[in-house]
């Protein structure tokens, strides 16, 4: 070997410790703040039950739920991942703009992915756990509770694209953009702790992280994730609950057509109906954006960058995402078999 050759082994060796090192940094500072807001949470939980039983807080079970499930994972966890990512060197991503048709049709290839990783996510939590298995987020957002739809629609959008696509990708787009956009939407689905909703988290985690990648404004995704949130998490739950679309299934079974179709639900179930209609419409819409237009796709090459192939294993087979994915498998289950460790 020549001391050309020799100098650039040497140099690749530096570039993959320094990548590992990063991205180790980035998996634990997510699981950590995890397992601490975790922690935390399940103690708190424990106090304000007690102050609830005994009459002190007169809260509906409801906001109490998504107050102790959801308000910790954003004035503890988030802020505690902030202040990790800080300290890593970022790299600054040049603006562009999105038009108005390009935003739209970046937004329709969210239906897809929501939809095929929902029915994926779906599938295999109750195949795993042989159908006892409960959709935790569904149980919270039929409630409709003022607070949840604040948490849901508005903080959780803003916080999360804060984390997964501004800090996580500037802070490793220069080992990779591919890399980069693929790492940031898999932590992204991972750190949902679930299989339900791991599959879709990750799919549109994969459009979002382009869209800051090729705009640098993060405005783009977190209008997009509000719109999605919006959507699959409030106005559906609205819907089923005004339309009683449960029942009206079951009449509907029963052959109960005059109950089925009383003039109190049926205008409801219409707008369920054209909702349902709409959303198909945008998830077969949102398929061919991403078939006619995935060639048109761009990634840019950076100095000194590993291969995609290469710099994903990386990623994800150094010490810090290897302890990230066995304790999130480990939140997985507990999730799946609604195990408490408190």
């Amino acid at each position: 070997m020549n001391t050309a050759q020799e100098t650039a082994a040497i140099d690749e060796k530096k570039v993959i410790k320094k990548y590992s090192s990063t991205f180790a940094v980035i998996s634990f500072s997510l699981i950590g703040a995890y397992i601490i807001t975790y922690v935390a949470s399940n103690l708190l939980s424990k106090w304000i039950n007690e102050l609830y039983l005994a009459g002190q807080i007169n809260l509906p079970v409801s906001t109490l739920n998504a107050l102790l499930g959801y308000l910790p994972m954003y004035i503890l966890c988030f802020p505690l991942i902030f202040l990790i990512l800080s300290r890593i060197e970022k790299t600054e991503i040049q603006n562009n703009k999105l038009s108005p048709k390009q935003f739209f049709i970046y937004l329709s290839a969210c239906f897809p992915m929501l939809f095929t990783g929902s029915l994926i996510g779906n599938m295999l939590s109750k195949l795993l756990s042989h159908g006892t298995s409960e959709n935790k987020l569904e149980s919270l957002l039929s409630h409709l509770d003022p607070v949840v739809i604040i948490i849901t629609v508005i903080v959780a959008p803003i916080f999360e694209e804060l984390v997964f696509r501004r800090c996580i990708i500037s802070r490793t787009v220069r080992f990779g953009e591919k890399t980069a956009v693929i790492f940031s939407a898999f932590a992204f689905g991972i750190f949902h702790m679930n299989l339900y909703q791991f599959f879709y988290a990750f799919g549109i985690g994969l459009i979002l992280g382009y869209i800051y990648l090729r705009t640098g404004k993060i405005i783009y995704s977190i209008t997009m994730h509000i719109i999605i949130n919006s959507l699959s998490s409030i106005l559906v739950p609205f819907l089923m609950e005004k339309s009683q679309y449960t029942e009206f299934v079951n009449q509907i079974a029963a052959r109960d057509f005059q109950t089925a179709l009383s003039s109190e639900r049926i205008i409801w179930i219409a707008l369920y109906m054209c909702y349902s209609f709409l959303f198909f419409g945008m998830v077969c819409f949102g398929t061919a954006m991403i078939i006619s237009k995935r060639k048109q796709l761009v990634f840019r090459s950076r100095p000194g960058e590993l291969k995609t192939s290469q710099g994903v294993a990386l990623s994800l087979f150094n010490v810090g995402s290897i302890v990230f994915i066995i304790a999130s498998v480990f939140f997985f289950i507990t999730s799946l078999f609604s195990l408490k460790l408190f």
